[in-house]
Parts: structure tokens; sequence; C-alpha cells
């Protein structure tokens, strides 16, 4: 297998696996939100997990600037890209992660203001087998 060819397959995996992974962990978060907005008997939640959809969101957006480009020369983004263009986006994506740990810090005290509200409590039962799962679960009082 030629060399550009192997780069290009690198970099449909790259793209695949991050889009992938920020899709992925975003749409749980939003699932575990619509669960509690649904009023689910249990809802799982993790301020660790929230700051990802806007905090990747700076990564996705590298992706499907420089990955194209990527394969379209064969070489990877290393090889393509300009120190200043690295630096450029090095500070984008940091903005976009700082962004997204202020929005989970927001949302995570209104979270739990709507669990109050609706009347949930952290239930030590369903968590004390999670190991060190980031994600934790609260059962609606009745």
């Amino acid at each position: 297998m030629q060399s550009k060819t192997r780069v290009r397959l690198a970099v449909i995996f790259m793209w695949a696996l991050g889009f992938g992974a920020w899709y992925f962990i975003s749409y749980g978060v939003l699932q575990s939100y619509l669960d509690l907005l649904n009023h689910e008997h249990v809802v799982t939640f993790s301020p660790i997990a929230l700051w990802l959809p806007i905090g990747g969101f700076g990564m996705v957006l590298y992706l499907i600037f420089m990955a194209p480009k990527a394969f379209y020369y064969g070489k990877t983004i290393v090889q393509i890209e300009s120190q200043q263009t690295r630096a450029k986006w090095d500070k984008i994506m940091l903005c976009f992660i700082l962004i997204g740990v202020a929005f989970a810090a927001g949302w995570t005290y209104h979270t739990f203001d709507l669990m109050d509200k609706y009347g949930y409590v952290y239930s030590d039962e369903l968590n004390k087998n999670a190991g060190t799962s980031i994600y934790r679960k609260w059962v609606k009082h009745m």
C-alpha cells in the first residue's frame, strides 16, 4: 500500500473516530437531560461529561477543516499546516474548551435546580457498584 493511501486511510479513521466520539458523548448528555425533562424514574447525570458537547466542538471544527486538506494531498495534518495555522487552531480549540467548561458549570447548577424542583434524590444504592464511573444516578422521590 502506498504511503499516500495509508495517510488517507488514517485521515478517514481519525475523522470518523473524532467525530464519532464527540457525537456519542454529546448524544448521551442530551439524552440524560431529556430523561430529566420527561420525569423518568431514574436519571443519570455527569457534570464531567457536560463540557464535551461545546468543548469538543473545536476539535470537530478542526477535523472538518483540516482533514479534507490532508486527505486531498495525502499528507498528515502536521505536514500541511504552518506554524501560524497551528497557533490559530490551538487558540480556537482552547476557547471552545474554556467555553465548554463554563457551560458545564452553569448547566450543572441548572440541572441540580431541576432535580430539586422535580423531586429527585441521589441514589446510594444504584451508585454503590458504579466504581469510578463519572455518571451518577438520581431517583425520583415518590
